[in-house]
């Protein structure tokens, strides 16, 4: 079954009165034109008034399949999508009175017509998207939009590969939108041109997002998990997008003219409906084991991790075993960079992305993610590990953390924390900040040496040098 979100527009009243011009209909049906630009908080009020013109242009869709751009799109993706058992069409309509009008009576429609395999679903106080309407251009971004993606999620449910965007009706503000929603969550938009019969589908292309700019503040961007009222002011904002002062105000000032993901309102930083979309979608990327995790991520973490294994591997020469991705123990167990000196120290190195490093264990944290914190390493995991079986060699447990600006004060916190919570577990434990280069994305042509300095706790020294 394919569910088939369409928006609703107001082509059934378009094409009714093109065919039956208003002169020479009832006295009645100009009820239309008095009531056409109010609000849909006004339809129940006048529904009644308006029934006489329902019941025609009903009669008129039951014998005319170009009715209205919304029913001809639909039969045209049931001939495409005909060996799926039925569609499951939601419509969805705007803040205007006619719109939820068109819907019930396209609805209604399908409902007579039950033989085509698709089913029509329209609930007026769940299908409405209050604020999405053409006369107010701040409803529309403020409010409007906002309520629209949170229906396109609900009736999704997190499962988007049965899900179509038909963009053929409704009002066309919404397509820039719907596009970039087509391309978030890889789904395919379909439409029928003006004036045309055939059914076009923009398939998800070829083309990626770059989520760097939500991951590199992504500290600035949990804000917006609190309630409202504790949203953040731009100075406030400002902290947590970086220490220094004037990278913080470009970076914001980016974030707000550049990119548009935040606006300020009565002193508060909100995030735009661009914003929100970005935001959740690279927390859908980032939980554990989703189907289209970030690859990009692993694979810079996995630069990363080669980069101070090379570094190792190059400084210590024959004195030492220089191991990259080491098991100990269990597979789960894992190093990623594991040094064993001739002497019998052993250097056991974990490597994590330091916008969000997973530092503690958290409790609403699935198992998953609570095994992937440093806490969990020295109290359970790999640390402990070598801890235990380890006895009679020297121990040193480091873990570096890299990111192209400087720690977070939260990060640090946690760090401090940690230790405070086990002092015997962390003795000999050392934390050090990796700061990439500009581009290093790109330019993997760097040495860890010039770039690796000492942020917290055991100052290591491996190989007889101080890190």
């Amino acid at each position: 079954m394919k569910k088939v979100i369409t928006p609703v527009g107001l082509s059934v009243f378009t094409n009714f009165f093109e065919k039956y011009p208003r002169s020479t209909l009832r006295d009645d049906f100009r009820e239309f034109e008095s009531v056409r630009e109010y609000p849909a908080s006004k339809y129940k009020r006048y529904k009644t008034d308006l029934s006489e013109l329902q019941k025609a242009v009903l009669e008129f869709t039951l014998t005319n399949e170009d009715a209205a751009a919304e029913i001809t799109s639909l039969l045209k993706i049931r001939e495409q999508f005909s060996d799926d058992e039925s569609l499951d069409v939601y419509l969805l309509a705007t803040d205007s009175i006619l719109s939820p009008l068109s819907a019930e009576i396209i609805k209604a429609r399908f409902d007579k017509i039950s033989d085509l395999g698709i089913s029509v679903r329209f609930e007026f106080d769940y299908d409405v998207m209050k604020g999405l309407n053409a006369e107010s251009k701040e409803d529309f971004q403020n409010e409007g939009l906002q309520n629209f993606i949170n229906r396109f999620h609900e009736i999704a449910a997190n499962n988007y590969t049965n899900v179509i965007l038909n963009i053929t009706g409704g009002y066309k503000g919404l397509i820039p939108y719907l596009s970039i929603i087509g391309q978030i969550e890889y789904i395919p938009l379909m439409y029928i041109f003006e004036n045309s019969t055939e059914l076009i589908e923009i398939p998800r292309l070829p083309v990626d997002f770059d989520f760097s700019i939500i991951e590199d503040n992504y500290i600035a961007f949990e804000n917006f998990r609190k309630s409202p009222q504790n949203w953040p002011s731009p100075e406030e904002f400002k902290k947590d997008l970086d220490t220094d002062i004037k990278e913080a105000e470009e970076e914001f000032k980016r974030l707000l003219d550049e990119y548009q993901l935040i606006k300020v309102i009565d002193g508060k930083v909100h995030l735009t409906t661009l914003g929100w979309m970005l935001r959740d979608k690279y927390d859908q990327l980032i939980a554990p084991d989703p189907e289209n995790r970030l690859d990009r991520d692993k694979l810079i973490a996995k630069l990363i991790e080669l980069k101070v294994y090379e570094y190792y591997a190059v400084e210590l020469g024959k004195t030492a075993t220089v191991k990259l991705g080491e098991s100990v123990g269990q597979p789960e167990f894992d190093i990623d960079v594991y040094i064993e000196e001739i002497g019998g120290t052993i250097n056991a190195i974990e490597i994590k992305a330091g916008n969000n490093p997973p530092i503690l264990m958290r409790e609403h944290d699935s198992h998953k993610k609570k095994k992937e914190t440093i806490e969990h390493k020295i109290i359970k995991g790999g640390f402990d590990h070598l801890r235990q079986t380890r006895r009679e060699a020297q121990l040193n447990f480091m873990v570096v953390l890299y990111h192209h600006k400087d720690i977070h004060p939260r990060n640090r916190e946690n760090i401090e924390q940690l230790h405070q919570k086990y002092p015997e577990q962390t003795k000999n434990l050392g934390w050090y900040w990796l700061r990439l280069p500009p581009k290093y994305k790109v330019n993997v042509n760097w040495e860890v040496k010039n770039h690796l300095v000492y942020l917290y706790g055991k100052q290591l020294s491996i190989g007889g040098k101080y890190v």
